[in-house]
């Protein structure tokens, strides 16, 4: 009876340990490639941090450049990137109607989609001295504060050179500028829902340190927004 009992004992104790290390295991594997991220920040050579650099700045570039470009878009599609199917033709040009069911949330989610197809397209399509991989998406965050725009691009490409070993990897990218695109589409809201019974070809007036335009285009008012350096374009159908 003793002797069962010590096997018992035994034999759990065992299947403990298996446990444990079956659990161990298992933790090890998910966490394998932030451990090994770890160990190749620590022993990064002194050419693969000036390669780091240098990548991480030409992507920081590149996100600069079609940052501004996706605001330009917003300033003159009356807040679009994608501009929904019901749009005002101006010769070349198309704008959005309003009022729309939309918020500045929308525009920032725009503006990370057209990011993140730029970057992936073009950022680094001549790249020849490095294999490029990755580990996961890149991801773009936006936020749109009244004056300012901030962008955060985490973007897990690596860079890998057979013949010499070298290996990095992009570090986080951030940039922001000054724009008030947020404040000129909130002002564009408001002023659409408002009755308009201007019947003359162009009227200036201030607002909040604004100067607006109102043109009668075909059935539809164009309405321009000036608020120091920038500008926004929008259409109202009357």
């Amino acid at each position: 009876m003793k002797q069962n009992l010590h096997t018992a004992r035994g034999q759990a104790t065992l299947f403990m340990i298996v446990g444990l290390l079956i659990v161990f295991l298992i933790g090890l594997y998910f966490f394998y490639d932030e451990v090994e991220a770890l160990l190749i920040e620590i022993t990064l050579t002194e050419t693969e941090a000036h390669e780091q650099r240098e990548r991480t700045d030409t992507a920081y570039e590149c996100l600069e450049y079609y940052t501004e470009q996706a605001l330009e878009l917003l300033r003159k599609q009356g807040g679009y990137i994608e501009l929904p199917e019901k749009n005002l033709h101006v010769e070349r040009h198309k704008l959005a109607y309003f009022p729309q069911n939309r918020s500045s949330k929308d525009m920032e989610r725009e503006v990370a989609r057209y990011i993140e197809g730029k970057l992936l397209e073009n950022c680094f399509e001549e790249e020849e001295e490095y294999s490029l991989s990755t580990t996961g998406d890149l991801e773009i965050s936006v936020e749109l504060s009244e004056n300012e725009i901030s962008i955060i691009g985490d973007w897990p490409l690596y860079f890998t050179k057979e013949d010499t070993g070298d290996l990095f990897w992009l570090e986080p990218i951030v940039y922001s500028s000054q724009s008030s695109v947020k404040i000129l589409f909130e002002t564009a809201q408001e002023l659409s829902k408002e009755e308009n019974t201007i019947d003359y070809t162009k009227a200036y007036y201030g607002l909040e340190g604004m100067e607006i335009s109102i043109i009668p285009f075909e059935n539809s008012s164009i309405y321009t927004l000036a608020q120091e350096e920038e500008y926004f374009v929008f259409a109202v159908e009357r």
